[in-house]
């Protein structure tokens, strides 16, 4: 019977969600997409799994699509669980839940310094798909719209955070109860080929240089309380978000009122002409997080 996705993961672009969409590849039980469907698209109309078996062969990045194609095709019959990483669900949170009525969420943190250390480097590499106005300050104001959007949520959907340093210290541990989440009752094994994989993917990842904090990223950091996220994310192991939700509220309550005008003038005052240039597109692409962003702070 076709039904629609079952879980999704998400988190700040560079927070692990990879890493994450991998690992959780690699237990035949579940099956995670690499962003094959974007946030912008009506997620009402996917259907799994023929949304996976349908993907078109010439996809971007055409690996993941030839991938899932391959997977779900070969194993739809050990599979319980389908799921969607896309970093940026957080830009449009509300409808995708309400689009696909998912029930259980991953959601990726990371020490925001080093999100933004990640944007430029990227950024600043001539061989990288990455956006070369999207340096490290859009992390910052990123960190602000997902807070809102998290600390915001009335829904039934059941969050499980997954912080960074657990995830480096300890793939196993965290990546195991991050698998019982999504499939309960089910022991937990990995497929030794799709480890290989996934472990060959973050010693490459390991050995990239990152781009040191400028005084602009400072200035943008600055606009946010980094210490306070970290001492509430960045914890030992996974944890549902339900235990700190009223500390999460009172953050997302010290937020600043007007993030894109703040990010608007930084993003002028970079070095690099491409991040005043990247403003127009991303203020379509956070359109309505920062719409209800803002109607929470007019009310």
């Amino acid at each position: 019977m076709n039904r629609n996705l079952d879980f999704i993961v998400f988190g700040v672009p560079r927070s692990g969600t990879s890493a994450v969409a991998r690992y959780l590849g690699a237990v035949p039980q579940i099956h995670c997409g690499m962003e094959l469907f974007p946030n912008v698209l009506d997620h009402s109309t996917l259907s799994v799994p023929d949304s996976f078996l349908k993907l078109p062969e010439d996809g971007k990045p055409k690996f993941k699509h030839l991938y899932s194609k391959k997977d779900v095709s070969e194993n739809r019959e050990v599979i319980i669980a389908y799921g969607n990483k896309a970093p940026a669900y957080f830009y449009r949170l509300n409808g995708i839940l309400s689009e696909t009525g998912v029930k259980k969420v991953l959601i990726c943190v990371r020490d925001l310094r080093e999100c933004t250390r990640s944007y430029s480097s990227r950024a600043e590499s001539e061989s990288d798909p990455w956006n070369a106005g999207r340096v490290g300050i859009f992390a910052v104001s990123d960190m602000m719209l997902l807070i809102d959007q998290v600390a915001s949520l009335e829904t039934d959907v059941e969050i499980m955070i997954i912080p960074y340093p657990a995830l480096s210290r300890d793939w196993r541990k965290t990546m195991t109860k991050a698998a019982e989440f999504i499939v309960p009752g089910i022991e937990i094994e990995y497929d030794k080929d799709r480890l290989e994989w996934t472990e060959k993917a973050r010693d490459k990842a390991k050995g990239k240089t990152r781009a040191e904090l400028t005084d602009l990223d400072l200035e943008a950091l600055a606009l946010i309380d980094c210490d306070r996220i970290e001492a509430l994310f960045l914890k030992d192991e996974p944890f549902l978000l339900s235990t700190i939700v009223e500390e999460l509220r009172a953050l997302r309550d010290d937020l600043p009122r007007q993030p894109l005008e703040l990010l608007a003038d930084l993003a002028a005052r970079h070095k690099s002409p491409e991040a005043a240039e990247f403003m127009k597109p991303y203020q379509k692409w956070t359109r309505f997080a920062v719409t209800d962003y803002e109607k929470r702070r007019a009310q």
